[in-house]
């Protein structure tokens, strides 16, 4: 039985179920009733899974002293409080616990990313967030002013400890990435909307 029932607040799921539709388990990911910095927690879009781990796309507030599942989320970057910080989170595959998460520095909102495992890595590929930071101290180039979001791609270690790298390109309008795949070779494949122009930022 998956219960959200109780107070109102925003829930999101992760579930797996076996070759043959059997339920194996579940983890609620929600935030909490009241709260002025764990309001909103939540996973959104497609898993990606590794031989131990699955790895999700999400979201929590940027209010000073906001957390994630328990760990703190930090984006002193963001326009306001209120402003959704786009994360990556961890979970055990064979049991669901939540063990990791690293979040990005946005200063606008970020609903979501596609993302992809291959050997040591976590590739991830978005849209949003006007400006972007990782690690703390470096942007992704780059910053276009007059345009809300554009697209972005980043790098990250399979632990969720740092983020390797991350790129963006110059861009008019609000072009989207709506999907991504990564082949043997570890070559990075994006398909998504385009309004306006785009060109490499290098």
């Amino acid at each position: 039985l998956i219960d959200t029932s109780g107070p109102p607040t925003y829930h999101s799921i992760l579930a797996r179920f076996d070759t043959q539709g059997n339920y194996m388990w579940h983890t609620v990911v929600s935030g909490t009733h009241g709260s002025t910095t764990d309001y909103y927690n939540l996973i959104w879009g497609k898993p990606a899974v590794s031989d131990k781990y699955v790895y999700m796309p999400g979201f929590a507030q940027a209010m000073p002293g906001a957390t994630f599942m328990g760990v703190p989320v930090e984006n002193d970057f963001a326009d306001s409080d209120d402003i959704y910080t786009g994360l990556f989170a961890r979970f055990d595959k064979e049991t669901g616990a939540f063990v990791s998460m690293l979040n990005m520095k946005n200063r606008q909102r970020i609903m979501g990313a596609e993302l992809a495992v291959r050997g040591n890595k976590v590739v991830a590929a978005g849209t949003g967030g006007l400006r972007i930071v990782l690690n703390g101290t470096d942007t992704i180039t780059p910053y276009s002013p007059d345009i809300p979001s554009y697209p972005f791609i980043v790098e990250m270690d399979t632990a969720l400890t740092h983020f390797n790298w991350g790129i963006a390109p110059v861009t008019t309008g609000n072009p989207k990435i709506y999907s991504m795949h990564i082949d043997p070779n570890m070559n990075i494949y994006v398909g998504g909307y385009i309004w306006g122009s785009m060109q490499s930022s290098f």
